[in-house]
């Protein structure tokens, strides 16, 4: 996979379904898909730009960490996800996508990052995205100082038409006494985390995805079919307070507030770790 950059901070690559194959039942789409293309752009482009700008030891034992992100589906995107799942495994290369990235506001130990994905065969947009990263120390997992020479280069550039994406409201907090409230739990696994044991940032939607899939086959949600993969994504909110580790269990509080709108707050023990919503 080449990475293509214009400029220190601004870049691209170009992907396609073959490289998510392995995440898949049978090669279909699923929302999940959605969220290890923007992980893959993280891994990508996160820690990349820092080095381009302030030298390619500047990310030693660092790496950036998200405590928010929000995004946007067009109207494409259901288009492009029912293209896929009409298709067979032999034509997934029929459908290449190209991710750009681009940073702005760096602040003592946070930046904001931006990606956009598109669909390379009909040169549409599907997906935008803003995430607000933390620069971190992998041995201590405390924020550190984001480089002064990155500081320096990104607020100086002008805006790229990237940073003209529309914010998503941030996620409920507490649950509303009036609703009902439904409850799921499952324990950390190996494939959830990375190599030092911390949970991975896509692990706090798959485990609210893998909630609202038991809802629906447990009828808690009412007129909805029995499978989340039945469902366009219109929009997410995700807000991360705290990380988690291998062996933990986590308990996932979900509620409906609007036909197409969920809600959840996701705690190990006291102690929230996490608030997603959801709009379909």
């Amino acid at each position: 996979m080449e990475v293509f950059y214009t400029g220190k901070n601004n870049g691209y690559f170009d992907t396609n379904i073959m490289e998510f194959n392995r995440f898949s039942n049978g090669g279909k789409f699923s929302l999940s898909w959605w969220l290890k293309y923007t992980e893959l752009s993280r891994q990508i482009f996160g820690s990349k730009c820092v080095r381009n700008i302030s030298g390619e030891d500047s990310m030693d034992n660092k790496t950036m960490y998200i405590v928010r992100q929000q995004a946007q589906f067009t109207c494409e995107a259901q288009k492009f996800i029912q293209r896929v799942q009409s298709s067979d495994q032999s034509t997934v290369h029929d459908f290449p996508i190209r991710i750009y990235h681009s940073t702005s506001m760096v602040k003592n130990t946070s930046l904001v990052y931006y990606t956009k994905i598109t669909d390379l065969t009909r040169n549409v947009e599907l997906v935008h995205l803003v995430s607000h990263m933390v620069l971190i120390n992998t041995a201590t997992r405390k924020p550190i100082s984001v480089p002064d020479a990155v500081k320096l280069y990104v607020n100086n550039l002008p805006n790229s038409p990237l940073h003209d994406i529309s914010p998503v409201h941030d996620p409920v907090v507490n649950p509303p006494d009036d609703f009902r409230l439904f409850t799921w739990s499952r324990k950390i696994s190996l494939l959830d985390t990375d190599y030092n044991g911390h949970a991975n940032n896509s692990l706090y939607f798959t485990i609210p995805l893998q909630s609202l899939e038991v809802a629906m086959q447990n009828n808690y949600l009412q007129n909805h079919n029995k499978s989340v993969s039945n469902y366009v994504l219109d929009k997410y909110s995700l807000r991360i307070v705290k990380e988690c580790h291998i062996g933990q269990v986590i308990v996932v509080t979900m509620w409906q507030s609007d036909e197409n709108v969920f809600h959840f707050i996701l705690t190990v023990g006291n102690n929230a770790v996490s608030y997603l919503t959801l709009w379909f």
